[in-house]
């Protein structure tokens, strides 16, 4: 018993000298990382000329990773394809998509997105190059890029340079913002920049502040400027450079300037944007400006009263081109060619000739297997806006693909359905009464479609749309669709009654000037057409209005587009008549 007191005693000494050892406090170690990470190994080696591979290969002494990289990374010349980042391992392996050039020297500008992976420092303005010929073109041009209206610094602006040789188009205007730069620069966050890897030639010189970070140039959207003339580097003055301590970075004494400015309120020329066919029926035109003179749109075997036109905008700069025609008629690649009016160099509009070619690839079945036997789903699509519980001032609105050929309202069903006193909810003992209704196409969007009745407040309905009612220009029908919904109980709307006092102002005694009394007092308008957008210049009168296609229940089957083809403003020549259905 006394050994056992003497171990608990030397025992309970023993956990008093550590504890009198412990003591709380921070881990030891060094100072934070506040270095950024250092390229170690480059393949092939940074300046490298003569290149022809398709893989770049860049290691650091620490592990890194890529923020901001949309941001962030261009090359110089643009690709028409950007180049992938892969992390492996301490490194960043760039994969090269797009097509290189011949004796051309290429600029990777990673900005600020390498960091090293624990403490986020950035490998500032790191730049690899090299050179598909035998040499690295060397000349250099700096500039400084400011707002022209509040004259701040025009923050991470692009610079784009372009060789004086580009050809003009026949009236002079060469769209120059819209082609893809030789060479590529941007500037810092204090609006200076030094173009790098220039060939001794002339350039024209341009900035753009990209707002939404397409790296495309969007009149009203985008911040340009330009040198008024053409510049080569060889024979300019030098300019000096200094490192600024506080920005941790070179500054060049600027030798252009530049005054980038937004023409959405002002002056917009006139050109159209580059032409598209995202889907097999349709092409999208967009025009920089409002109101485009179109005079004439042809696409080779397609007849222009084939094409339904369809405005997006009041101001009629982007259309959709809708084409009405059979499957035969549309092959993979469809040609022809726009006149359209553009700004010349002097800003005059004159008529310009573009040529077409529209690009269409089917990938519907890219990823099906081939050992599938199901058939492939309906192509036709919609969308129903209408919830469990309708709301009757906004009635039940239909979202179609493809504007619609043939609607057969006399197929549709709607129903009210009453349940006696005692059986809510006995299907079997329901009372189902046919209702009139009608459907109305929208006056803005064809696509879109309402079904109107005169709906009972707390009431019960069945709909039932029938296969092949809905027949689009694509020769797609629906499949069968039914729903059941009831309509939202007047306690869950409020009216309210406003009665406002007019005070007429006195009017001068002074003769008022005549006017058409059709025309709005703010603004222009023009005699009524059909939604086809055909030229849209506005003249004396300049807003156009569209009838409204109406569909009533227990018709027969309507068809729902109008064909058009473009015509000169204030043309006395009537709209084509609407196409035949299939």
């Amino acid at each position: 018993m006394r050994m056992l007191c003497t171990i608990f005693v030397v025992g309970l000494a023993v956990l008093a000298v550590f504890a009198q050892c412990a003591s709380v406090g921070a881990p030891m170690g060094g100072p934070r990382d506040s270095l950024p990470p250092q390229v170690v190994l480059m393949e092939p080696g940074n300046r490298a000329v003569n290149f022809s591979g398709k893989r770049v290969y860049l290691e650091f002494d620490e592990y890194v990773v890529v923020r901001g990289q949309q941001e962030e990374f261009f090359t110089s010349p643009g690709m028409a394809t950007q180049p992938t980042l892969t992390l492996r391992g301490r490194g960043i392996q760039v994969d090269i998509k797009d097509t290189l050039k011949a004796d051309q020297t290429y600029a990777l500008h990673f900005g600020n997105a390498i960091v090293d992976n624990n403490e986020g420092n950035p490998l500032g303005d790191f730049t690899f190059v090299f050179s598909t010929g035998a040499t690295i073109d060397s000349m250099l041009m700096s500039g400084w890029a400011v707002d022209a209206y509040t004259r701040d610094s025009a923050n991470k602006a692009f610079i784009y340079l372009y060789p004086d040789t580009i050809p003009l188009a026949s009236n002079g205007d060469d769209s120059t913002l819209f082609r893809a730069p030789a060479v590529v620069a941007r500037a810092h966050s204090d609006g200076l920049f030094v173009a790098e890897y220039l060939k001794p030639i002339n350039y024209r010189i341009y900035a753009l502040q990209d707002a939404n970070g397409n790296r495309t140039y969007d009149p009203g959207v985008d911040k340009a400027g330009f040198v008024d003339s053409a510049w080569n580097p060889a024979t300019m003055p030098g300019f000096s450079i200094r490192y600024d301590t506080l920005m941790k970075r070179l500054s060049p004494d600027p030798q252009l300037y530049l005054r980038v400015f937004n023409d959405q309120n002002g002056f917009r020329r006139q050109l159209l944007r580059p032409v598209a066919r995202p889907v097999q029926r349709r092409i999208d035109l967009q025009f920089s400006a409002p109101w485009p003179i179109i005079d004439t749109f042809r696409l080779e075997g397609i007849d222009s009263t084939r094409i339904v036109w369809q405005s997006l905008k009041p101001t009629r700069d982007s259309l959709h081109l809708w084409l009405n025609v059979a499957d035969s008629l549309l092959p993979d690649t469809l040609k022809g060619s726009i006149t359209y009016h553009r700004h010349d160099s002097a800003n005059r509009l004159v008529p310009h000739t573009q040529a077409l070619s529209l690009v269409w690839k089917d990938l519907s079945n890219l990823n099906r297997d081939k050992n599938d036997t199901l058939p492939p789903p309906n192509p036709f699509k919609y969308q129903v806006d209408a919830s469990q519980q309708l709301n009757p001032y906004n009635n039940i609105g239909l979202n179609f693909d493809y504007p619609l050929l043939r609607l057969d309202t006399a197929r549709v069903s709607l129903q009210l359905v009453e349940y006696p006193e005692g059986a809510e909810g006995n299907d079997s003992l329901a009372v189902r009464t046919p209702q009139p209704f009608r459907f109305e196409r929208d006056t803005l969007d064809m696509r879109r479609w309402k079904m109107l009745a005169d709906w009972v407040a707390d009431g019960q309905y069945e709909l039932m749309i029938p296969a092949g009612v809905f027949v689009n220009m694509a020769r797609e029908r629906n499949d069968t669709l039914r729903a059941s919904f009831s309509v939202l109980p007047p306690e869950n709307f409020r009216f309210f009654d406003y009665s406002l006092g007019i005070e007429v102002a006195t009017m001068s005694s002074r003769s008022p000037t005549p006017r058409d009394s059709s025309c709005a007092p703010s603004r222009e308008c023009v005699p009524e057409r059909s939604s086809c957008p055909t030229s849209t210049r506005p003249s004396r009168c300049a807003s156009a209005s569209s009838k409204t296609s109406t569909a009533t229940a227990g018709g027969t089957a309507a068809t729902c587009s109008n064909g058009c083809s473009p015509s000169a403003p204030n043309s006395s020549r009537p709209d084509p008549k609407a196409p035949t259905s299939p």
